[in-house]
């Protein structure tokens, strides 16, 4: 259930407006019950942008706890660039932390296999807006390590998100992660994977208050 997933778009947008805040809140079913959620809280400050990740979940079978993730990141954007985040995460146990920052061209990014370091227009993989797959390569924000997978469309299908049907562009990764991905013009409202147990996962979107005021691209350049 802790697999790093991933988000493209048509052009850069402009900035949002000062001072903004808004949220994305995902409910996480495994084979059709919930198990918990995903939520990115967005504030805009001046040009600044900071994104607040929470991940949670618990498997349950007969009122006991068969496995439990819990994920924390932060990301910070200027400009429509990537300067840096920080996460944390309990695997069911297993703990990993990653920091990631600019320096010059380069993200050095800092996890559980080390140090490495890749391009400054490198994404972490936290999927938010469909810019993402325009990219080959991510940071997975879980271990701090570069993945790589190819993005294939899959047409359109009419989904449910916050309250409303829409028609949304399904994408599926596969590679270093698999999922499939679905995005209502650039904004992401769905994800699902097949689990290593057989299970299956998926997102469903019930809050896209951000989406009143975002209109940030990461990975491209904002205007002023």
């Amino acid at each position: 259930a802790g697999t790093a997933l991933i988000g493209t778009t048509t052009g850069a947008g402009p900035a949002v407006a000062n001072d903004a805040s808004g949220a994305l809140r995902f409910d996480v079913r495994r084979n059709g019950s919930e198990i918990g959620y995903h939520v990115l809280s967005f504030r805009q400050d001046g040009p600044r942008l900071t994104v607040d990740i929470d991940v949670d979940l618990r498997v349950s079978f007969a009122f006991i706890t068969a496995y439990r993730y819990k994920h924390r990141n932060r990301e910070q954007w200027e400009g429509g660039r990537l300067l840096g985040f920080k996460s944390s995460t309990n695997d069911n146990g297993t703990r990993h932390e990653v920091e990631a920052g600019l320096e010059g061209d380069e993200l050095v990014i800092v996890g559980s296999q080390g140090q490495i370091s890749g391009p400054a227009n490198m994404l972490p993989t936290t999927y938010w807006h469909r810019n993402f797959m325009t990219r080959e390569r991510w940071i997975d924000t879980q271990k701090g390590r570069i993945v790589a997978g190819a993005v294939a469309g899959q047409g359109i299908d009419p989904i449910e998100a916050a309250g409303r049907t829409v028609e949304a562009s399904r994408y599926r990764i596969s590679g270093d992660l698999d999922v499939d991905l679905w995005y209502h013009d650039e904004r992401w409202v769905k994800l699902a994977f097949d689990a290593s147990d057989g299970s299956r996962i998926d997102y469903r979107l019930t809050d896209a208050a951000a989406y009143d005021f975002l209109s940030f691209v990461p990975g491209e350049p904002t205007s002023a």
